[in-house]
C-alpha cells in the first residue's frame, strides 16, 4: 500500500495540474476512463501491475479491516453456516480478499479490452503525465 497509493495519488492528482507543457493542466473533468485506458493501452504491463497491486493491497487492507470490525462489534451474534468458513485462516483471507477485489479486477480488464476513444492531442497530454512518474519514464 505504501508503495502504489502514492505512485497513484501523483499519477491521478498531482502531475495532471501542472500547467507547463505538454501537460498543459490536465483538469478534472477530462481525468476520466481514457487516461486509465491510455495507460493500460500504452504500458500494459506497468499499468497492470499498478492498479492490480493497488486493488489487492485496498483488498488485503478491507479484508483485514473487516475480521477486526467482525471481531469486536459483531462476535457474540451466532452467524449461519457460509461457503466461506473454511478450516485453514489462510483460505478464509484469500476468499476475503478474492471476493472483494475480483470486480475491480474484472473491470480493470475490461478497460484494457475496450478501444481507446480519446482525441490524440489529449492522449499525448495524458501519456506526458503518466511519464512525469519515475514508474514510466523510459
Amino acid at each position: 500500500m505504501f508503495f502504489f497509493l502514492p505512485i497513484h495519488f501523483l499519477i491521478h492528482r498531482e502531475y495532471p495540474t501542472i500547467e507547463a507543457p505538454p501537460i498543459f493542466s490536465v483538469g478534472p473533468a477530462e481525468l476520466d476512463y481514457e487516461f486509465v485506458k491510455t495507460g493500460l493501452k500504452v504500458w500494459p504491463g506497468r499499468s497492470l501491475l499498478l492498479y492490480g497491486g493497488l486493488v489487492l493491497s485496498t483488498a488485503f487492507h478491507m479484508a483485514d479491516g473487516l475480521q477486526i470490525l467482525w471481531a469486536s462489534w459483531v462476535k457474540d451474534v451466532p452467524r449461519p453456516w457460509s461457503p466461506w468458513q473454511f478450516s485453514n485462516r489462510r483460505y478464509k483471507r484469500a476468499a476475503k480478499v478474492g471476493a472483494l477485489a475480483l470486480p475491480s479486477l474484472l473491470g480493470l480488464y475490461f478497460l484494457f479490452r475496450e478501444p481507446l476513444l480519446a482525441f490524440p492531442t489529449l492522449t499525448s497530454r495524458y501519456e506526458a503525465v503518466f511519464r512525469s512518474s519515475f514508474v514510466y519514464q523510459g
